[in-house]
């Protein structure tokens, strides 16, 4: 569901919603239960840097702060 996701938010140019589900995507893929540690070629840290930089270029505190956490638990 998240390769969906992504397709359709770069579609239809959903932004916070496509940096989001990267975030989401890059949070569960660096999961020590995950399975997977990459989807679609790109793996766990290359999806966080992509939230990142969208979160910083939308100004989306918020976001940001959230992929901080992140980032510090891992």
């Amino acid at each position: 569901c998240w390769g969906e996701s992504i397709k359709l938010g770069k579609r239809f140019s959903t932004r916070p919603d496509l940096a989001r589900t990267y975030f989401l995507v890059g949070k569960n893929l660096s999961s020590p239960q995950s399975r997977y540690k990459q989807l679609n070629g790109i793996t766990a840290p290359e999806y966080l840097e992509k939230a990142k930089a969208m979160f910083e270029e939308m100004n989306l505190d918020w976001d940001l702060n959230e992929l901080q956490k992140q980032t510090l638990e891992n």
